[in-house]
């Protein structure tokens, strides 16, 4: 009996829009980016991450916040040294800054290092959607954000209260559960933090200018290139708005002061990208905008004086 002709392998369907192969690099490792300031970059690296020192009321409670998004850390890191410029007029040095972290997605075997650990070795809650009618994501994200410094709430993991890792979308208006549309974030709590350190000890003070080995960790500082508008329009006018209010009654700003605040700084994100300020709430933001507003003076008076 004569055997079955094989059939030839079938070909690929073409793609229109073809992603990269999943292989190699890309199967292997997830870069992760944190903004921070070039005093925190300095701590962290020296003294490792301190949970205590992390805000106790963001999306999914007291974390060290990454995303996969390198521009979304960079608004990030320009959001803090905005506030930071406000409280301290006239100085610069404290320059916003990116790390960035080369983490195994699974860990390696047999594992010969601490480097060979992966995200797969981590306790992770995972959220794929933040929409309006997305319970689960809600629920959590509302009840982490009502923490305050005297009353942390955890992640209700039991018994320790917190998983290692959660990921998921960024809330832009967490009361109205109003999500950003393509951001995302990974945030690190309990064993997760030792992952990322053990990453930190490995790059750091190597490579180009000891900015870091970049097969584990390494930084840069942030400069201004473009950027986007991430929250709905239907909330914009509300939202400055509210920011506008607060200038003028929390920060003492003129009518006329608070409207070319908002509007400069408002110009100004759309030519360098720090429209990541909707990710906070407006008194957050009014202060953002106050500190962007005091460093434009401070550059103006600088430019008066005769040299």
């Amino acid at each position: 009996m004569s055997r079955p002709r094989r059939r030839a392998p079938a070909e690929p369907v073409p793609l229109l829009n073809p992603a990269p192969p999943w292989e190699g690099e890309r199967s292997e490792f997830v870069l992760l980016y944190h903004g921070c300031t070039l005093a925190a970059k300095d701590s962290i690296e020296a003294r490792g991450i301190d949970l205590s020192r992390c805000a106790p009321d963001t999306d999914f409670g007291r974390g060290f916040y990454t995303t996969t998004l390198e521009r979304q850390a960079r608004n990030w890191a320009w959001d803090q040294y905005t506030r930071w410029a406000r409280h301290n007029p006239g100085r610069t040095e404290n320059r916003p800054v990116v790390l960035r972290f080369r983490v195994r997605r699974y860990t390696r075997r047999p594992r010969r290092s601490p480097q060979d650990d992966g995200l797969d070795g981590l306790s992770t809650l995972a959220f794929v959607r933040g929409g309006f009618a997305d319970e689960d994501y809600w629920s959590l994200v509302q009840h982490c954000r009502q923490s305050t410094p005297e009353d942390v709430r955890d992640q209700g993991r039991r018994p320790i209260g917190w998983y290692d890792l959660v990921c998921g979308p960024v809330a832009a208006f967490w009361q109205q559960r109003v999500a950003m549309a393509d951001y995302d974030q990974f945030s690190f709590h309990a064993r997760g933090v030792g992952l990322l350190e053990r990453l930190i000890r490995a790059g750091k003070g190597r490579g180009l200018d000891g900015q870091g080995d970049p097969d584990t960790y390494r930084w840069e500082f942030v400069t201004q290139t473009g950027g986007e508008s991430m929250l709905p329009g239907h909330l914009v006018a509300e939202f400055w708005d509210k920011v506008h209010k607060l200038l003028r009654t929390r920060d003492r700003f003129s009518p006329a002061d608070a409207d070319a605040a908002v509007a400069g700084y408002r110009e100004d994100a759309v030519r360098h990208g720090n429209e990541m300020i909707y990710h906070r709430d407006p008194p957050d933001a009014a202060e953002v905008v106050a500190g962007w507003w005091m460093l434009q003076n401070d550059a103006r008076r600088q430019k008066d004086v005769p040299a």
